[in-house]
C-alpha cells in the first residue's frame, strides 16, 4: 500500500507560461520611485547596484544618467535583471503567477471553505510562493462544479511538469 500522497496545484491560466513582466518604469513605480526624477533614480541605483559613495560620485560627474545605468524605462524588465528576479519572488509569486491568481479566486469565491483544498501563503520561511492544492481529483471535480454554478465557465487541464 502506498502511503503518500500527491496534492494537486491548481491554475488560473497556463502555468507554462512565460511572466509577462512589467514595463521598468511601472515596477519602479510600484516601489515609489519617480522614474523621472534623477534624484530618485540615483538613488535607486545606489541602493541597487553600486552602494558606494564615491562610484555614485563618479559616475555622477561623467555625465551619464541613472536611466543609462538602470535600464530601458518604456521597456519588459529584463528576465536576467535583478529587477526581474525580485519582481518574480514577489509579486508574480504572490499575485500574478496562475498559481497564486487560483488562490486568490478560490479564496474570494468559496471563502476557501471546502474541504479537501489547501491553501498555502510561502511553503518555506522567506517564500513569497502562494498557491493551493487539492488532496485529490474527486475535490477538483467539487471546485469545478461550485464554480460553474456560480456561472464561471470552468474547463480542467491535466498539466505535467
Amino acid at each position: 500500500m502506498n502511503d503518500e500522497s500527491t496534492d494537486i496545484c491548481l491554475y488560473l491560466g497556463d502555468p507554462s507560461e512565460e511572466p509577462n513582466y512589467p514595463i521598468l518604469e511601472d515596477y519602479l513605480r510600484d516601489k515609489v520611485i519617480d522614474p523621472n526624477s534623477e534624484e530618485d533614480l540615483w538613488q535607486y541605483w545606489f541602493d541597487n547596484y553600486c552602494c558606494d559613495e564615491k562610484e555614485l560620485a563618479i559616475k555622477q560627474k561623467s555625465g551619464v544618467s541613472p536611466q543609462e545605468l538602470i535600464g530601458e524605462m518604456k521597456q519588459p524588465l529584463d528576465p536576467e535583471s535583478g529587477e526581474a528576479m525580485s519582481w518574480l519572488e514577489t509579486e508574480y509569486e504572490m499575485r500574478e503567477s496562475p498559481a497564486a491568481k487560483m488562490r486568490t479566486f478560490l479564496l474570494k469565491e468559496i471563502k476557501g471553505e471546502m474541504p479537501g483544498l489547501k491553501f498555502f501563503e510561502g511553503d518555506r520561511p522567506g517564500s513569497n510562493l502562494c498557491y493551493c492544492t487539492a488532496d485529490d481529483m474527486e475535490t477538483v471535480w467539487r471546485v469545478k462544479k461550485s464554480l460553474e454554478s456560480s456561472g464561471f465557465e470552468t474547463t480542467i487541464k491535466y498539466f505535467s511538469w
